[in-house]
């Protein structure tokens, strides 16, 4: 997803752009940083990269059931950022970092 987010980050402008909380409640953040994805505020290994249109300019978001894992990272990541239109249709919602986990109510994720 980092990758992903590195390619976009300079159109989502800085600042938390989704999260990780595991069984515990832990949160682990996502964040964007001069065009750079962050986890917890820490660098990911990218570059910085100049925002585009100052990280406010529009930005259409297409998705469709196909969209999956570091898609769906850009999708969360652009969920409230200003003059960003969602288009298509719901996500397959099921990033792979959520595999093989044990929900709170002890039924294991899908």
């Amino acid at each position: 997803m980092w990758p992903m987010l590195a390619v976009a980050g300079p159109s989502l402008g800085d600042g938390d752009v989704g999260s990780f909380v595991d069984a515990d409640g832990r949160k682990t953040v996502w964040s964007i940083e001069k065009g750079s994805p962050r986890l917890d505020g820490e660098s990911t290994g990218w570059g910085t990269g100049p925002p585009v249109g100052g990280g406010s300019a529009p930005v259409a978001v297409l998705t469709s059931r196909s969209t999956a894992s570091s898609g769906e990272a850009v999708t969360v990541a652009s969920r409230g950022r200003p003059d960003t239109a969602p288009s298509g249709r719901t996500p397959q919602a099921s990033p792979p970092e959520t595999h093989g986990t044990d929900c709170p109510t002890g039924r294991p994720s899908t």
